[in-house]
C-alpha cells in the first residue's frame, strides 16, 4: 500500500543510522556512511521493485481504493522517487538527530512510528484484506485477500524483504556493540558475519512467518 511504503521507508532509513549510533558521531558524511549505501542497496534491489510491482499488479489494493479507475501515468515513478527520497530524509534525520546526542529523540520517533504503521493497516482492514476493483469494493464485497495471490505475493516479499533488512540493521549495530563510541570501529570476521547473516535470516524468517499468522488470525475472527 503507497500510504503504508512511505512512511516504511522513513523507517527504514532512521532505524538504520539508529543502528550505527556508534560509528555516526564520529563520521564526516551521511552519504558516505557504509550503513546509508547498505541501506541505499536494499533500497533499490528489493523494496522500491516490490513496491512498483504492487502498485502495477494490484493498483487498486495499493491505492487503498482512494483513486478511481486507472492510475495516473505518473503515480508509478513519483511514489519511487518519493521512496527514495524519504529514505534519505529518514536516515539523514536519524543521523542529525546522533551528531546531536539526542539519541533518544531518534529511538523514541522509530518505536512511535513503528507502531502507528501496524495501527494505520488495522484501521483501514476492510481495505486490506479485500483485493479487487474500486467498483467492487465500494460495491461492499466482503474481505478474500487470502484467497488471491496478493497473499502469496505478500509473504514472498516478506520472506525476502526482512531478513535483508535484518541484516544491514544487525550487521552495523553489531559492529558498534564490539566498539565503543570515539574509537576506530571493529569489522566483522568472517565468522562474526556469517553469524549476523543466519541470524538476521532466522529472526527474518520468524518475523515473516508470524505476520502472515496474524492476517490469518485476524481474518479468522473477523469473519472476512
Amino acid at each position: 500500500m503507497v500510504q503504508i511504503d512511505l512512511p516504511w521507508a522513513l523507517l527504514i532509513g532512521s532505524t538504520l543510522a539508529e543502528s550505527d549510533k556508534v560509528q555516526i558521531p564520529s563520521d564526516t558524511s551521511a552519504v558516505r556512511n557504509q550503513c546509508f549505501l547498505g541501506g541505499l542497496a536494499f533500497m533499490c534491489l528489493l523494496f522500491n521493485p516490490s513496491a512498483m510491482y504492487l502498485l502495477w499488479r494490484y493498483p487498486d489494493w495499493e491505492t487503498l481504493y482512494w483513486v478511481k479507475g486507472a492510475i495516473p501515468f505518473w503515480l508509478p515513478p513519483l511514489d519511487l522517487a518519493v521512496l527514495s527520497l524519504l529514505y534519505f530524509v529518514g536516515f539523514r534525520w536519524g543521523y542529525a538527530q546522533i551528531k546531536k546526542g539526542q539519541l533518544k529523540t531518534l529511538q523514541i520517533f522509530n518505536r512511535a512510528l513503528t507502531f502507528l504503521i501496524p495501527l494505520f493497516v488495522v484501521l483501514h482492514r476492510r481495505q486490506f484484506f479485500f483485493v479487487g476493483t474500486y467498483e467492487e469494493f465500494v460495491g461492499g464485497q466482503k474481505g478474500n485477500l487470502l484467497h488471491t495471490p496478493l497473499f502469496r505475493d505478500l509473504v514472498v516479499m516478506a520472506l525476502l524483504l526482512t531478513p535483508s533488512y535484518l541484516y544491514v540493521y544487525r550487521y552495523f549495530w553489531f559492529e558498534g556493540k564490539k566498539s565503543t563510541a570515539g574509537t576506530a570501529i571493529l569489522p566483522l570476521t568472517a565468522v562474526e558475519n556469517r553469524q549476523m547473516l543466519l541470524s538476521a535470516v532466522a529472526i527474518g524468517l520468524g518475523v515473516a512467518a508470524a505476520a502472515a499468522g496474524f492476517v490469518v488470525v485476524v481474518w479468522h475472527f473477523q469473519g472476512a
